[in-house]
């Protein structure tokens, strides 16, 4: 008679220490045929809370009056053709910060619907307001939550970054990066996300010193990268506790499908089941005994797995993943 039993997964879900959304494409925000749309990694920013990023080389452009709870970090360009508020009452606690590859403008030619307005308080309007066209402004960056600061008024950041790539190599992902300045910096932190949305922490690298103004390239091998696409950031931490982000990059990968079973042997309490691709839907997982008597079944598998052990007795079991399109069995032992 077959053992079978049902468990409850504890999902280990991947820490997300800031839910971000990032802007993938550039057009207005929302509005206008879809081909003019900014697509998003959250789906809609007006229903998002925590960060919206605006990456590099991407253009964000609010076509009408928005309403944005949430913290806004632009290293592309925020285009103003109407009102944006981050938040609506005094105190509300939202930032906007511009980095030093960024830039916010307004179309050309005054309009009075064109103002951002943080937490109640009027920061911009078209007259006196952002340069029209494309110039870059603020120069040198701005933070709302400097006390006294102003666009342009808190000087460059710590970190001068001069590129973030990624390319793939054999069974991995290798990213590298160069910095030309650091100053009062300590260590990037790289995080990985499989979503564009939550992201975790892979490796944490040590910064050239306190004060650098040379050249120095960082390299990192992600030698566990999920098939499909693949989101890098860069948290980059001053040595007084503060960061900026820099990122996010894609990097698609599409290797061989790999069940990685760990600790392997376990002493009994719980495995962890983790795979390099998202399981489809009518996904098995199931754990055998060594006469190939089903022990464990489970159905609803996900990315990073822990599974409970504490009914079986030491011995060597096979674990069998199985789905409509693929299926694989790797060993591990209970001591």
């Amino acid at each position: 008679m077959r053992l079978v039993k049902i468990l409850a997964i504890l999902f280990l879900g991947i820490s997300a220490e800031a839910q971000v959304c990032t802007a993938l494409t550039s057009g207005n925000w929302s509005g206008g045929p879809p081909g003019d749309r900014a697509t998003w990694s959250c789906g809609n920013p007006n229903t998002f809370s925590g960060t919206i990023v605006i990456p590099a080389g991407i253009t964000v452009t609010i076509n009408n009056n928005t309403t944005w709870n949430a913290n806004v970090e632009v290293r592309g360009t925020l285009l103003l053709d109407n009102q944006l508020t981050l938040g609506t009452t005094s105190g509300c606690g939202y930032t906007l910060r511009i980095f030093d590859s960024g830039v916010l403008t307004r179309p050309a030619g005054p309009d009075a619907s064109d103002r951002l307005i943080i937490c109640g308080t009027t920061i911009i309007t078209s007259q006196p307001g952002p340069p029209a066209g494309t110039l870059p402004w603020p120069p040198g960056g701005y933070d709302s939550s400097t006390p006294g600061g102003g666009f342009g008024e808190n000087g460059p950041l710590p970190v001068t970054l001069i590129f973030f790539h990624s390319k793939v190599v054999g069974g991995n992902i290798e990213l590298r990066w160069a910095t030309s300045k650091e100053e009062r910096f300590d260590y990037f932190d790289l995080e990985h996300a499989v979503d564009g949305y939550n992201y975790s922490s892979i490796e944490v690298l040590s910064g050239a010193g306190y004060n650098s103004a040379s050249y120095k390239e960082y390299a990192y091998t992600h030698s566990t990268p999920l098939n499909g696409a693949n989101y890098y950031r860069l948290k980059a931490v001053d040595l007084d506790g503060s960061y900026e982000y820099f990122g996010p990059i894609v990097q698609s990968y599409y290797g061989r499908k790999i069940i990685n079973v760990y600790p392997n042997p376990s002493i009994g309490y719980f495995i962890n089941v983790e795979f390099n691709f998202n399981p489809v839907e009518r996904s098995r997982l199931t754990i055998l005994n060594s006469q190939g008597i089903e022990m464990i079944s489970i159905l609803k598998i996900k990315n990073k797995n822990r599974v409970a052990l504490e009914s079986l007795p030491p011995g060597i079991y096979l674990i069998k993943y199985s789905s409509p399109d693929f299926s694989e069995t790797t060993k591990f032992i209970i001591r």
